[in-house]
């Protein structure tokens, strides 16, 4: 694959997206080395309530969003995807595999973009027209596959240079708003906030349960009125019974517990302080403009 030629990104009109990264408790980057790939299988799914507790705020707030799904979702859990898409919010693909893309090779990277979109869609209906990277892993590479597998968008750059997990873009200037990028693959950036000359992710996950909630209510609100604000949860994170995670060290507990039971309550807070749609419809909107 060939580097993507640097282009500054077109800005467009701001709008708010609610995005759910959807997946199970045990994918989890801090809780694979407790439970370990080969026994995901095995493993008890949460997955059905955590997302009747999403779908219930949402409608609550008349508000779609846009889930980004594992195609790797047991059989038994195609329901849940159906049940999304029948209530009006928009499928996107998260991967097969959940590897953080550096890990896959050209050729695996291709499939999994391929393969899910094709999965997501037969299950659900639906086209799949987006993608967002396990753990924000995105590389210039895979916004070349994008485009060979048929997507119109990714939803994975997070530009923050202190984490040694998540991914950049080096062939392209990103700011904080939705841009289209150099090959004509629209990028719709995780928000962040600079706090102190430091980058601070403020986009939701782990960020929303750890940070003071009225700081993040207002970081959220200051960052709308400039920039589109791109927001995401997991479905474990508004787990009302959290499965225990045996011998896993104080450190990795706070990281993935700490204030789940708020969750559900924050959410339905911050539904309240922005005009959220679907990643699609925005695309559609502009298409038609």
């Amino acid at each position: 694959m060939e580097p993507i030629s640097n282009n500054l990104c077109a800005m467009l009109k701001p709008k708010a997206f609610f995005t759910v990264d959807v997946e199970e408790w045990y994918h989890a980057l801090v809780v694979e080395k407790y439970i370990p790939r080969k026994i995901w299988p095995a493993q008890e799914s949460r997955l059905p309530a955590c997302i009747d507790i999403i779908l219930a705020l949402l409608s609550k707030h008349n508000t779609s969003a846009t889930f980004f799904c594992l195609s790797s979702i047991p059989k038994q859990n195609h329901t849940v995807l159906r049940k999304i898409s029948d209530a009006g919010h928009e499928i996107a693909s998260h991967g097969v595999s959940h590897k953080k893309l550096h890990l896959l090779s050209d050729k695996e990277l291709w499939s999994e973009l391929s393969s899910s979109k094709d999965t997501l869609e037969a299950i659900t209906g639906q086209e799949v027209i987006g993608f967002r990277a396990p753990n924000f892993s995105i590389e210039d590479r895979a916004i070349i596959a994008l485009k060979e597998t048929g997507y119109r968008y990714d939803s994975s750059l997070l530009s923050v240079n202190w984490h040694p997990h998540y991914g950049t873009l080096r062939g392209e200037q990103v700011g904080q708003d939705p841009c289209v990028l150099s090959n004509g693959i629209w990028e719709f950036p995780l928000s962040k906030y600079r706090v102190l000359g430091l980058d601070i992710p403020w986009c939701g996950g782990a960020y929303a349960r750890h940070m003071p909630f009225s700081a993040f209510q207002l970081g959220m609100q200051q960052f709308s009125k400039k920039y589109a604000y791109n927001f995401y949860v997991h479905p474990w994170e508004v787990d009302p019974n959290p499965l225990a995670i045996k011998a896993m060290n104080p450190l990795d507990r706070i990281r993935h517990f700490r204030n789940i039971e708020k969750m559900p309550s924050r959410i339905d807070k911050l539904l309240n302080l922005a005009s959220f749609s679907t990643i699609k419809q925005y695309i559609h909107e502009q298409s038609n403009n």
